[in-house]
Protein backbone atom coordinates (compact mmCIF):
# COMPACT_ATOMS: atom_id res chain seq x y z
CA UNK A 1 0.00 0.00 0.00
CA UNK A 2 1.01 3.72 -0.04
CA UNK A 3 0.60 4.67 3.45
CA UNK A 4 -1.20 8.02 3.43
CA UNK A 5 0.02 9.09 6.85
CA UNK A 6 3.78 8.60 6.49
CA UNK A 7 3.77 8.82 2.15
CA UNK A 8 6.04 5.28 2.22
CA UNK A 9 4.83 2.38 0.08
CA UNK A 10 5.02 -0.12 3.09
CA UNK A 11 2.83 -3.03 4.26
CA UNK A 12 -0.41 -3.28 7.00
CA UNK A 13 -0.08 -6.05 9.52
CA UNK A 14 -2.02 -7.54 12.26
CA UNK A 15 -5.31 -6.76 10.82
CA UNK A 16 -8.35 -8.46 13.01
CA UNK A 17 -11.83 -8.67 13.87
CA UNK A 18 -11.30 -5.14 14.98
CA UNK A 19 -10.58 -3.87 11.06
CA UNK A 20 -10.87 0.26 11.78
CA UNK A 21 -8.49 0.39 14.34
CA UNK A 22 -5.99 -2.72 13.34
CA UNK A 23 -3.52 -2.90 10.21
CA UNK A 24 -0.83 -1.24 11.05
CA UNK A 25 1.34 0.34 8.90
CA UNK A 26 4.82 -1.46 9.70
CA UNK A 27 6.97 2.28 8.91
CA UNK A 28 4.77 4.64 11.11
CA UNK A 29 2.32 2.78 13.04
CA UNK A 30 -1.01 3.92 11.49
CA UNK A 31 -3.92 2.09 11.73
CA UNK A 32 -6.76 1.51 9.19
CA UNK A 33 -8.90 4.34 10.58
CA UNK A 34 -5.92 6.82 10.46
CA UNK A 35 -4.88 6.23 6.95
CA UNK A 36 -8.99 7.00 6.53
CA UNK A 37 -8.59 10.43 8.53
CA UNK A 38 -5.05 11.28 6.46
CA UNK A 39 -6.52 10.13 3.10
CA UNK A 40 -9.71 12.49 3.83
CA UNK A 41 -7.40 15.69 4.99
CA UNK A 42 -5.29 15.50 2.14
CA UNK A 43 -7.95 15.31 -0.48
CA UNK A 44 -9.43 18.42 1.64
CA UNK A 45 -6.32 20.40 1.84
CA UNK A 46 -4.15 19.19 -1.49
CA UNK A 47 -7.16 18.03 -3.82
CA UNK A 48 -6.15 14.62 -3.61
CA UNK A 49 -5.08 11.43 -1.73
CA UNK A 50 -1.43 11.30 -3.06
CA UNK A 51 1.77 11.98 -0.78
CA UNK A 52 1.83 12.41 2.97
CA UNK A 53 0.71 14.53 6.00
CA UNK A 54 4.21 15.99 6.12
CA UNK A 55 3.53 18.00 3.01
CA UNK A 56 0.73 20.14 5.06
CA UNK A 57 3.54 21.61 7.13
CA UNK A 58 4.06 24.06 4.31
CA UNK A 59 0.11 25.65 4.63
CA UNK A 60 -0.10 28.40 6.12
CA UNK A 61 -3.49 27.25 8.38
CA UNK A 62 -3.96 27.11 11.92
CA UNK A 63 -5.18 23.13 12.98
CA UNK A 64 -6.11 22.15 16.19
CA UNK A 65 -6.06 18.52 16.58
CA UNK A 66 -7.41 17.11 20.11
CA UNK A 67 -4.55 14.60 20.54
CA UNK A 68 -0.94 14.75 21.21
CA UNK A 69 0.35 11.36 20.49
CA UNK A 70 0.35 9.42 17.43
CA UNK A 71 0.75 8.93 13.82
CA UNK A 72 -1.35 11.98 12.66
CA UNK A 73 0.10 13.94 15.14
CA UNK A 74 3.79 13.14 14.25
CA UNK A 75 2.71 14.04 10.47
CA UNK A 76 0.84 17.10 11.54
CA UNK A 77 3.09 18.47 13.66
CA UNK A 78 5.86 20.38 11.70
CA UNK A 79 3.12 22.54 10.56
CA UNK A 80 3.50 26.13 12.78
CA UNK A 81 -0.06 26.99 12.73
CA UNK A 82 -0.58 23.32 14.66
CA UNK A 83 -2.34 23.10 17.96
CA UNK A 84 -2.62 19.87 19.55
CA UNK A 85 -4.26 18.81 23.41
CA UNK A 86 -5.20 15.84 25.60
CA UNK A 87 -8.21 15.73 27.68
CA UNK A 88 -6.78 15.03 31.26
CA UNK A 89 -9.61 15.46 34.07
CA UNK A 90 -12.96 17.61 34.50
CA UNK A 91 -10.50 19.23 37.65
CA UNK A 92 -8.17 21.02 34.75
CA UNK A 93 -9.22 24.54 33.22
CA UNK A 94 -9.35 24.89 29.92
CA UNK A 95 -6.26 25.50 28.14
CA UNK A 96 -4.05 24.65 31.25
CA UNK A 97 -0.40 22.31 30.55
CA UNK A 98 -0.12 19.32 32.45
CA UNK A 99 3.39 18.44 32.22
CA UNK A 100 3.89 19.56 28.87
CA UNK A 101 0.50 18.40 27.52
CA UNK A 102 -2.10 21.14 27.12
CA UNK A 103 -5.42 20.05 28.53
CA UNK A 104 -9.13 20.87 26.44
CA UNK A 105 -12.80 19.61 26.94
CA UNK A 106 -14.18 19.57 23.78
CA UNK A 107 -17.15 20.95 25.61
CA UNK A 108 -15.51 23.97 26.77
CA UNK A 109 -12.28 25.28 24.50
CA UNK A 110 -10.06 28.09 25.66
CA UNK A 111 -9.75 29.51 22.15
CA UNK A 112 -11.35 32.60 21.14
CA UNK A 113 -13.89 32.55 18.03
CA UNK A 114 -12.70 32.21 14.42
CA UNK A 115 -9.59 31.01 15.66
CA UNK A 116 -8.68 27.84 13.83
CA UNK A 117 -8.78 26.79 10.11
CA UNK A 118 -9.56 23.00 11.26
CA UNK A 119 -10.21 21.14 13.53
CA UNK A 120 -9.48 17.52 13.84
CA UNK A 121 -10.61 15.04 16.28
CA UNK A 122 -10.88 10.91 16.07
CA UNK A 123 -13.00 8.73 17.80
CA UNK A 124 -13.47 11.55 20.54
CA UNK A 125 -17.49 12.83 20.44
CA UNK A 126 -18.68 9.29 21.53
CA UNK A 127 -16.90 9.10 24.59
CA UNK A 128 -18.36 13.12 25.67
CA UNK A 129 -21.07 13.54 27.70
CA UNK A 130 -22.56 16.61 25.35
CA UNK A 131 -21.30 15.98 21.78
CA UNK A 132 -23.15 18.38 20.34
CA UNK A 133 -22.32 20.76 22.95
CA UNK A 134 -18.84 20.30 21.48
CA UNK A 135 -19.67 20.30 17.94
CA UNK A 136 -21.04 23.94 18.94
CA UNK A 137 -17.68 25.20 20.42
CA UNK A 138 -15.90 23.32 17.16
CA UNK A 139 -18.25 25.87 15.23
CA UNK A 140 -17.36 28.70 17.27
CA UNK A 141 -13.80 28.40 17.15
CA UNK A 142 -13.77 28.00 13.11
CA UNK A 143 -13.09 30.51 11.01
CA UNK A 144 -15.67 31.02 8.00
CA UNK A 145 -15.08 28.56 5.51
CA UNK A 146 -13.09 26.38 8.05
CA UNK A 147 -13.77 22.79 8.80
CA UNK A 148 -14.01 20.07 11.22
CA UNK A 149 -12.35 16.80 10.18
CA UNK A 150 -13.87 13.49 12.24
CA UNK A 151 -14.71 10.30 12.81
CA UNK A 152 -17.48 8.80 14.89
CA UNK A 153 -18.97 4.93 15.85
CA UNK A 154 -21.37 5.68 12.65
CA UNK A 155 -24.80 3.37 12.68
CA UNK A 156 -25.13 3.20 8.99
CA UNK A 157 -28.92 2.90 7.92
CA UNK A 158 -29.61 4.15 11.38
CA UNK A 159 -31.95 6.82 12.18
CA UNK A 160 -31.49 8.00 15.43
CA UNK A 161 -28.32 8.36 17.77
CA UNK A 162 -28.04 5.49 20.17
CA UNK A 163 -27.88 7.37 23.75
CA UNK A 164 -25.99 4.85 25.85
CA UNK A 165 -25.96 6.67 28.83
CA UNK A 166 -26.21 10.06 30.31
CA UNK A 167 -24.90 12.49 33.08
CA UNK A 168 -27.37 14.00 35.24
CA UNK A 169 -27.67 17.80 37.25
CA UNK A 170 -26.05 15.96 40.26
CA UNK A 171 -23.23 14.60 38.06
CA UNK A 172 -24.20 11.42 38.03
CA UNK A 173 -24.47 8.74 35.09
CA UNK A 174 -27.23 7.22 34.38
CA UNK A 175 -26.74 3.79 32.52
CA UNK A 176 -29.63 3.32 29.12
CA UNK A 177 -27.73 0.27 27.62
CA UNK A 178 -25.18 -1.76 29.11
CA UNK A 179 -21.92 0.05 29.76
CA UNK A 180 -19.54 0.09 26.76
CA UNK A 181 -15.98 1.32 26.78
CA UNK A 182 -13.26 2.04 24.60
CA UNK A 183 -9.75 1.63 24.45
CA UNK A 184 -7.91 4.44 26.14
CA UNK A 185 -3.93 5.09 26.19
CA UNK A 186 -4.46 7.56 28.85
CA UNK A 187 -6.74 5.58 31.29
CA UNK A 188 -6.73 2.02 32.70
CA UNK A 189 -10.60 0.29 32.02
CA UNK A 190 -10.87 2.49 28.97
CA UNK A 191 -13.07 4.82 27.99
CA UNK A 192 -17.04 5.19 28.18
CA UNK A 193 -19.22 5.26 25.65
CA UNK A 194 -22.22 7.58 25.43
CA UNK A 195 -23.63 8.01 22.51
CA UNK A 196 -23.38 6.03 18.69
CA UNK A 197 -24.11 8.37 15.99
CA UNK A 198 -26.52 7.97 13.11
CA UNK A 199 -28.11 10.12 10.49
CA UNK A 200 -29.55 12.35 13.54
CA UNK A 201 -26.29 13.81 13.68
CA UNK A 202 -26.19 15.35 10.31
CA UNK A 203 -29.55 17.07 10.91
CA UNK A 204 -28.34 18.53 14.41
CA UNK A 205 -24.56 19.54 12.77
CA UNK A 206 -26.74 21.36 9.93
CA UNK A 207 -28.91 22.95 13.03
CA UNK A 208 -26.01 24.06 14.30
CA UNK A 209 -24.68 25.93 11.05
CA UNK A 210 -22.60 22.97 9.27
CA UNK A 211 -22.52 21.39 5.76
CA UNK A 212 -21.30 18.04 6.57
CA UNK A 213 -20.08 15.46 3.95
CA UNK A 214 -19.84 12.25 4.71
CA UNK A 215 -16.70 9.73 2.85
CA UNK A 216 -16.66 6.37 2.47
CA UNK A 217 -13.38 6.12 2.63
CA UNK A 218 -12.34 2.46 0.99
CA UNK A 219 -9.46 2.59 -0.93
CA UNK A 220 -7.29 -0.93 -0.96
CA UNK A 221 -4.44 0.83 -2.43
CA UNK A 222 -3.96 3.16 0.77
CA UNK A 223 -4.48 0.24 3.62
CA UNK A 224 -7.99 1.24 3.55
CA UNK A 225 -10.20 -1.44 4.05
CA UNK A 226 -13.58 -2.69 5.62
CA UNK A 227 -17.35 -1.21 6.16
CA UNK A 228 -17.51 1.36 8.87
CA UNK A 229 -14.66 3.33 6.96
CA UNK A 230 -16.45 6.97 7.49
CA UNK A 231 -14.96 10.02 7.71
CA UNK A 232 -16.84 13.24 8.06
CA UNK A 233 -15.84 17.03 7.03
CA UNK A 234 -18.10 19.73 8.75
CA UNK A 235 -17.27 23.33 7.09
CA UNK A 236 -18.71 26.22 8.52
CA UNK A 237 -20.38 28.23 5.67
CA UNK A 238 -21.14 31.65 8.24
CA UNK A 239 -21.38 33.18 11.53
CA UNK A 240 -23.95 32.08 13.53
CA UNK A 241 -25.00 33.50 16.90
CA UNK A 242 -26.80 31.98 19.46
Amino acid sequence: MWCPVCGRVTLAARFDENLRDSGACVSCGATNRQRQVAWALLKLLSNGPGGSLSKLSTLKIRIFHAEAAGPIHQGLVGNPGYCCSEFIGYDRLPGEAVEGTKHEDVQDLSFGDNFFDLVITTDILEHVPDPYRAHREIFRVLRVGGSHLFTVPFLHGGVLDQERCRVGADGEITHLLEPQYHHDPLRDGGALVYRLFAMEMLVRLAQIGFTTTMYDARSPRHGIYGNNAFVFIAQKHHYQPD
